[in-house]
């Protein structure tokens, strides 16, 4: 791949960052932004989709879809107990920091909501930058640490109420597929991607609201004070919920 053929114009990314800020379905946006890079590749690009399990925010409809835009479609998936789609012609079962992987064999990868479980970014960016092609390009949709989610999260884990919180969420239906994976964020601000990702060419990062980030994790009687809270967030302009990570080798 040539070394410029992927770099991502400050117009385009305004563009990615308007249909974000206009309620363009979070997942929906991801996968369009994976897809015009995977398309820029030309025949024969790899995609690595890194905790491949559950999809795209828990859907394989889209990841299925982005297997069509591939030549290789590889996953990793450390957990044993998670299915995987069959629309991958590899997977590996460990961390990507473990994947036997070879040097410059990546022309896209992407990992969506993993960076919040990542709990040695060193580690994992060197890897990723080692396994990434000249000019290759890895996409991730995680939690912004700054945001009040990131803190609740945080402190429910650390206190020991997170599992049983969630356990008692389900009783209601609506969070079924949630996993409860420890969580640390230690790569999920701007500044700490500059610093684990300073070998990176090209670094962006985009933050942005969308209304019920909080409705898998709440009754159906507080849902409606949350969205009036998302929707005076987004009008301040604070830092949102959701963060979405572009990397260039």
């Amino acid at each position: 791949m040539e070394r410029d053929r992927c770099r991502l114009s400050d117009q385009q990314w305004a563009a990615y960052l308007r249909e974000a800020r206009q309620g363009k379905e979070r997942s929906q946006l991801f996968h369009d932004m994976v897809r015009t890079d995977l398309l820029r590749c030309g025949p024969g690009a790899t995609l690595l989709d890194i905790g491949c399990g559950r999809g795209i925010q828990t859907g394989r409809v889209l990841q299925e879809s982005l297997a069509t835009a591939a030549d290789r479609f590889i996953g990793v998936e450390p957990d044993g107990e998670v299915a995987v789609s069959d629309c991958f012609c590899q997977v590996h079962r460990c961390t990507l920091e473990d994947a036997p992987l070879p040097a410059g064999s990546i022309d896209v990868a992407m990992a969506a909501f993993v960076l919040e479980h990542v709990a040695a970014p060193e580690r994992f960016f060197s890897k990723l930058h080692e396994i990434l092609g000249d000019g290759g390009v890895f996409w991730a949709m995680t939690i912004d640490k700054r945001h009040p989610f990131a803190l609740c999260s945080s402190m429910a884990q650390r206190t020991g109420l997170k599992s049983p919180f969630l356990a008692w969420v389900r009783r209601g239906g609506p969070a079924e597929e949630m996993e409860t994976y420890p969580t640390f964020y230690r790569s999920n601000t701007p500044r700490a991607l500059t610093r684990y990702a300073a070998a990176f060419r090209q670094r962006r990062w985009m933050s942005f609201h969308f209304v019920g980030q909080y409705d898998p994790y709440l009754p159906p009687a507080l849902r409606r004070c949350a969205h009036v809270v998302d929707r005076l967030a987004a009008r301040l302009r604070l830092p949102g919920p959701t963060a979405v990570v572009r990397l260039q080798k």
